[in-house]
């Protein structure tokens, strides 16, 4: 419901025009491959990499990453390199314990994944080479500054004469960047937004949704459909794409029920 509600949220976006271009990274290298890489799909562009010039003009190349990881770790190393990912995977499954523990005992959140990750990558001295490599990226691609992700590791600074942005990560650090219409940019760590604001720990799926009715067919989505049957008559199209869709929020809940059932 979560992820749904994301998606949701994208659309409502793209709705008031908004331009979205999904980036991905080592984890989903795959699309890169894929037909939709470099072109339009449901609203969104897919793209390796994007320049960008925020509100006070200046530049910024946009990338994941992993493109330019130190040759010993991917090129030199590659079975290092994919174990090294899937025990950082590991870790994560592993934080729903850690967390409520050093919650408990240390009155603070602490995380193992973050904190493995962050002493391998210092003692390596990944983070600065990195983050050498990418801001001559930066250099390379005559722009003011490079925004990127990969380490997991979120910062604003400059580096010499370029602009050094990195959003961290939304899975286990919660970190973004967010630009405002001053052009100024800053760091949003929203664990602590989100002590700051008094929330709850989980997100309640029951709570409102003032994305919600961009789950609903779209005008969007109807279009890319007509493509396909261009002969069907527009009003049946579309009762008949919110009927399935009745049909799937109802089966849906049907088997959450007999889920519920069994538990009990």
């Amino acid at each position: 419901e979560m992820h749904k509600r994301v998606m949701d949220l994208l659309n409502a976006r793209i709705a008031e025009g908004m331009n979205v271009v999904y980036i991905p990274g080592n984890h989903d290298e795959k699309l890169r491959h894929m037909k939709l890489f470099g072109k339009d799909f449901w609203g969104m562009h897919f793209a390796d990499s994007l320049v960008y010039t925020d509100p006070k003009n200046r530049r910024f190349f946009i990338l994941h990453g992993d493109q330019y990881d130190p040759n010993f770790l991917k090129d030199k190393g590659k079975i290092l390199y994919h174990v090294g990912d899937a025990a950082y995977d590991g870790l994560i499954e592993l934080n729903a314990i850690t967390s409520k523990a050093a919650r408990k005992l240390l009155k603070k959140r602490f995380s193992i994944a973050a904190f493995a990750k962050k002493k391998t990558k210092n003692l390596l001295g990944v983070i600065g080479k990195f983050e050498d490599v990418v801001c001559a990226s930066a250099q390379d691609e005559g722009v003011d500054g490079v925004i990127c992700g990969h380490i997991h590791h979120a910062e604003w600074d400059t580096k010499g004469n370029t602009l050094y942005g990195n959003s961290g990560d939304w899975v286990e650090s919660c970190t973004a960047l967010a630009c405002d219409n001053a052009g100024e940019w800053r760091v949003i760590d929203w664990m602590e937004e989100r002590e700051r604001l008094g929330l709850s720990t989980h997100p309640d799926q029951n709570s409102p949704h003032p994305y919600g009715a961009y789950r609903e067919v779209t005008e969007r989505q109807l279009r890319h459909v007509q493509k396909i049957w261009p002969s069907r008559d527009r009003a049946e199209l579309l009762d008949e794409l919110r009927e399935k869709r009745r049909q799937i929020i109802e089966t849906t809940r049907h088997i959450q029920s007999l889920k519920r059932d069994l538990k009990l």
